[in-house]
């Protein structure tokens, strides 16, 4: 069935059910949903709105947020993703070129735009409030009558008979979505038809879900991994979906998990440690806990207990978890799969690649690996031996995005010849089908023997080390340095100590790393590091620096 028709077909199943809405407030159930769809279809037709047109949202996740965009993708338009911390320049650029008739933001971003420098624009809207901030001509008063507009036509109610929407084509342009890579400059990854439909068709059997389980979103929705798992599926499928507005701290996290009690998590590695940590942290650390984690087969009894604790404080009902969007600890991973057996996957693809190219199995897992090949995904490795000798990932499926919006040179420049994606990563796959990765090309540094390093990996080590937030592998003429932010939890710490600390968290990487990699340097950082508003951390910046030393 078309993704279309199934959201169609599936609003008028669950009508009186919750539907969406933000944690703590009261959800649209799908009969609301659909209502306020077609209050929005009245005003797109009456500011003279076509398929086909584009609608950008540029905010951080809301209910409205969920709305304009299920709206636009169920009437035919275009939606262009613009990630929440881009600034009111990059915001005003991007929709300009895009061409977007109508733009969905917050006053705070709008108040840095210029609205006259974008003439094509008829209207600009607070995805918060929903208040109209900017219009031409007579959309103003066509906006402001909207509600009186839909009970004209509606006089005799609004009801599953009036829930109608047209099937979108495979090859319909459905989304552009603006990633931000640490260059700074944003491209529109073109989303299709055929994309949505995979996104509907697949998620759920991938992930066991169900239509009476209850979802619980903590993604941003302007990333694919978001839209599609946290929004689409679960919206297509029938779910009932709770958005997360807070930041998910631990406190917050245990809370919501605990009333709404999940039956899938999508979640990034950086939240999930943060969570269990803080669930069986004190547990682990102690002398006893140290002790038995070294020999955790002997002590199955205490480890089903830990396990048990984890998952009451996910809920209760947790059937799959996954994480991806950046590398998660080595250490903790193992603690999840081996030590605890929770239902714990991950993954690796990107936007360009909508968005997954290989999940893993618990039943198969491997430490450091990012999953196997999906069946109907054809990977390869440009390299000459690619189980022991990374190269740049390459891909190919009939999901693959078609381009970059308006930009045919990135776009030949991220395809072969022969047609096989560039996505930038290195990697090596194991005889098993495992992929390993080990960084962004663009990323690897160098040694002077000609040996490749790649950051990614020596961070991910020296990131789960104690006392350490973030960190940042650079490289100043023949030798290689780490930056360090520390975690908040080094606060009440003397400078001493915490130099202590970090000498000794560096000579045990420097134990685990070749040593064609040895650190022999390290410098703490006061402030994080600047990123983009994806969250990668512009790493030119720093090894810039560096480089002038």
């Amino acid at each position: 069935m078309n993704f279309i028709k199934r959201f169609e077909s599936t609003t008028r199943e669950c009508w009186d059910k919750p539907a969406i809405g933000e944690y703590g407030k009261e959800h649209a159930t799908y009969g609301q949903f659909a209502r306020e769809i077609e209050v929005f279809r009245m005003v797109c037709d009456s500011i003279g709105l076509k398929p086909g047109d584009r609608i950008a949202i540029n905010a951080g996740n809301s209910y409205y947020w969920s709305l304009v965009f299920m709206a636009s993708t169920v009437l035919g338009y275009t939606s262009v993703l613009i990630l929440k911390g881009c600034t009111p320049d990059t915001v005003q650029g991007i929709t300009h070129k895009a061409g977007c008739k109508v733009l969905f933001t917050e006053k705070a971003t709008f108040a840095g735009m210029q609205f006259e420098q974008m003439p094509g624009l008829l209207g600009v809207i607070d995805l918060r409030s929903m208040e109209l901030l900017a219009a031409r001509g007579n959309k103003p008063e066509l906006y402001l009558l909207r509600d009186k507009l839909f009970s004209a036509k509606h006089r005799h109610g609004f009801g599953l008979e009036d829930v109608t929407y047209r099937e979108r084509k495979m090859d319909d342009l459905c989304c552009v979505i603006y990633t931000s890579g640490s260059t700074g400059n944003p491209k529109g990854v073109m989303l299709t038809g055929q994309n949505f439909q995979n996104y509907v068709e697949h998620i759920p059997g991938m992930f066991q879900m169900e239509r009476d389980d209850a979802h619980v979103n903590m993604l941003p929705f302007a990333h694919l991994f978001g839209l599609a798992y946290d929004i689409l599926a679960p919206l297509c499928l029938g779910q009932t979906v709770t958005i997360v507005i807070d930041r998910p701290t631990p406190t917050i996290l245990g809370k919501v998990l605990r009333e709404i009690r999940p039956a899938t998590l999508f979640v990034v590695p950086m939240v999930l440690n943060k969570y269990v940590t803080s669930v069986i942290g004190k547990n682990l650390k102690s002398r006893e806990g140290k002790m038995m984690l070294a020999n955790w087969k002997n002590y199955p009894e205490w480890f089903e207990v830990m396990r048990g604790k984890v998952m009451e404080a996910l809920g209760g009902k947790v059937r799959k978890i996954m994480s991806a969007g950046a590398a998660a600890s080595l250490d903790m991973e193992d603690i999840m799969v081996k030590v605890l057996h929770l239902p714990y996957v991950t993954g690796y693809g990107l936007t360009e690649c909508a968005p997954l190219i290989t999940l893993s199995r618990t039943e198969s897992y491997r430490r450091g690996s990012c999953g196997e090949v999906l069946e109907w995904v054809r990977m390869k490795i440009d390299s000459p031996d690619e189980h022991t000798v990374p190269g740049e990932i390459l891909a190919k499926s009939k999901f693959v995005f078609g381009g970059y919006y308006l930009n045919p040179e990135a776009t030949a420049e991220a395809f072969t010849k022969d047609g096989w994606f560039r996505t930038g990563d290195m990697g090596t796959i194991d005889a098993e089908g495992h992929v390993m990765l080990s960084g962004r090309c663009k990323n690897m540094l160098l040694t002077s023997n000609g040996q490749n390093v790649y950051p990614e990996e020596i961070e991910a080590i020296l990131g789960g080390m104690p006392f350490v937030s973030e960190s940042l592998i650079v490289q100043r003429k023949e030798t290689f340095g780490a930056l360090i932010v520390p975690s908040p939890e080094a606060a009440g710490m003397s400078e001493e100590d915490l130099r202590t600390v970090m000498d000794s968290n560096i000579t045990m990487l420097n134990a685990r790393i070749p040593t064609y990699e040895r650190i022999t340097w390290w410098r703490l950082e006061a402030e994080p590091f600047e990123k983009t508003p994806k969250g990668s951390i512009k790493r030119f910046i720093y090894q810039d620096k560096e480089n002038k030393k």
